[in-house]
């Protein structure tokens, strides 16, 4: 194994050591969406996402949801396509 690779790993295991669950980095990512982070959260954010493939799934499938919310209403806003309502039953 080269310095770099043996680096890196050690790297990657202090910053596990110190991340916070995942459960809370999820919360912080769907806050983000609705708030400005701090610097600091950002930076907590980034760090785990480096670590952790299932956030960084999470992360852009709200990025996704979120786009695609987006995309629906200025579809609806501009008469591209009529609001869907969902019936009484």
């Amino acid at each position: 194994m080269s310095m770099w690779t043996r680096f890196r790993w050690k790297m990657i295991t202090i910053a596990a050591r110190h991340s916070p669950p995942c459960c809370s980095i999820a919360h912080q990512i769907s806050d983000g969406r609705q708030k400005p982070l701090t610097f600091k959260e950002r930076f907590v954010i980034r760090t785990h996402l480096m670590i952790c493939d299932w956030c960084t799934s999470y992360s852009r499938q709200i990025a996704l949801m979120s786009e695609a919310g987006r995309h629906a209403v200025r579809a609806v806003e501009s008469g591209a396509t009529t609001p869907q309502h969902l019936s009484d039953s």
